[in-house]
């Protein structure tokens, strides 16, 4: 037996129980969805003035302009023992300079941020 014969054999008042009953169940559950949602949205957590919100510790650290400056080994410039490694031609080609050349602020901006991602990463290890 399926459902479609079972509403046949059903009479006409039976099906307005049966319509009846779904019709409270359905009006009884938007009631506790609705008193859930107006208790949830007016729900106001009230504190005291004098209490300042909470912050985690890691909002507690204010960096400045000494946390992040330039180490003073890199202050000044180093001295190099120069090794060519090759002989030198008199006069490099467009190919040839194309093939080795990088852009000086790359390399710097490349080492500064390595050195200053280590040295957040120190900061932040301290945070709990």
């Amino acid at each position: 037996m399926n459902i479609n014969e079972f509403i046949e054999k059903l009479n006409p008042k039976d099906n307005k129980i049966i319509f009846l009953v779904i019709l409270v169940i359905a009006i009884t559950v938007l009631i506790i969805i609705l008193i859930v949602l107006i208790n949830f949205l007016f729900n106001i957590n009230v504190s005291t003035p004098s209490e300042p919100p909470r912050r985690s510790e890691a909002f507690l650290f204010e960096p400045n302009a000494d946390d992040f400056k330039i180490p003073p080994e890199y202050q000044t410039n180093p001295e190099f023992i120069w090794r060519p490694f090759r002989t030198t031609p008199a006069r490099w080609n467009e190919e040839e300079i194309e093939r080795f050349w990088r852009d000086p602020t790359d390399v710097i901006i490349e080492v500064y941020s390595e050195e200053n991602k280590k040295y957040i990463k120190e900061i932040l290890e301290g945070i709990p």
